[in-house]
């Protein structure tokens, strides 16, 4: 109630977030990504609203927290905060930001075992990143897609992407 900041104030949601209670969880993390968000709008600094994604990103974790351990790992709820924070990073073309949010995407849905969902969202990553020019993003995609051939046992597949984020990271 006394801080000042809007920095200060999201800092401390945060930090309330991660010592309370689970069931407390949305009581702090809900207007601190109503904060963040007011105040990614005003921004024009690139670090500034690197920071706000950066936490608003451990905010949405908390949420995720609240419903798997409430409603279980493959709640709807779940993938909707992950889809909202995927937004909201390609909203303002914030490339380490999209990687993650993609990541985390596909992770939802290779853990419900929907493997087709999480292709698209690794080929959908690996295709943002191609556009923006990010070599580092998109060598984390390339290096996830020879993952995931190698969780489906296509060796080959898999090298043929292991061998292209080779060829990207020299």
């Amino acid at each position: 109630k006394n801080t000042k900041s809007d920095t200060a104030k999201i800092r401390v949601y945060l930090q309330l977030g991660n010592a309370c209670d689970v069931n407390d969880n949305l009581k702090y993390a809900d207007p601190a990504i109503k904060l963040i968000d007011e105040c990614l709008a005003k921004t024009s600094d690139s670090l500034q609203r690197g920071n706000l994604l950066s936490q608003r990103e451990a905010l949405c974790g908390i949420k995720i927290f609240y419903y798997s351990t409430k409603e279980g790992n493959s709640s709807p709820k779940v993938i909707q905060c992950l889809k909202e924070q995927l937004n909201i990073s390609e909203k303002y073309q914030d490339p380490q930001a999209i990687v993650a949010a993609n990541l985390k995407v596909g992770n939802f849905y290779f853990e419900t075992g929907e493997m087709s969902k999480r292709l698209e969202y690794l080929e959908r990553g690996y295709d943002q990143m191609k556009n923006m020019n990010f070599k580092r993003g998109m060598s984390r995609f390339i290096m996830q897609l020879s993952f995931f051939y190698a969780d489906l046992g296509d060796t080959i597949q898999a090298l043929e992407y292991y061998e292209k984020a080779t060829i990207l990271e020299k």
